[in-house]
């Protein structure tokens, strides 16, 4: 089945989530802004170059995985998706984040073996409800020291032990 006729039939059967992970897209098809009831979207280890436009329409959207990409930015009005509390964006060359963006629901991000050197303190406050922003595996090792009590950024390299995906996170 082809991911135009997947995304058709999540469409007809109204359902929630979604995966097309792991079938070497490139870029989305544009039916998939027609899941206005999708509250799940999983689109890891594909070759998305750029960040996938058509995710903006769907305002359900609470959990968005993006792992394992080629993505090297993320659109600039990524904070229109106002219900999104877990994004996913591991193994992927992104090297920074639009500058003030307001993702006021987002509790869970994970950007683990990333390209990120700095973060704006502009970025963090548009975090309210941020409890775990997971940068380790990055080129952002050392916490600035007016981050005094921001615990819940993790930097530098992970435990052997530790897993790689977002699943931990849950």
């Amino acid at each position: 089945m082809d991911v135009d006729d997947i995304i058709n039939e999540c469409a007809c059967q109204h359902l929630e989530k979604l995966n097309i992970s792991h079938r070497g897209l490139v870029i989305l098809p544009p039916t998939l802004s027609k899941l206005v009831k999708l509250k799940k979207l999983f689109l890891n280890d594909n070759c998305l170059l750029f960040p996938p436009i058509e995710i903006l329409h769907l305002d359900q959207l609470e959990e968005l995985v993006l792992d394992g990409n080629q993505l090297t930015m993320l659109p600039s009005d990524i904070g229109s998706l106002r219900n999104l509390t877990i994004l996913g964006l591991n193994h992927n060359p992104i090297s920074v984040l639009p500058d003030a963006i307001d993702m006021s629901n987002l509790q869970i991000m994970s950007m683990k073996f990333n390209d990120v050197t700095s973060l704006e303190d502009d970025i963090i406050i548009g975090f309210s409800k941020l409890t775990k922003l997971d940068l380790r595996e990055t080129l952002l090792e050392d916490r600035p020291p007016h981050w005094k009590g921001l615990d819940f950024i993790l930097l530098g390299k992970l435990n052997v032990t530790e897993e790689t995906d977002i699943s931990e996170s849950r």
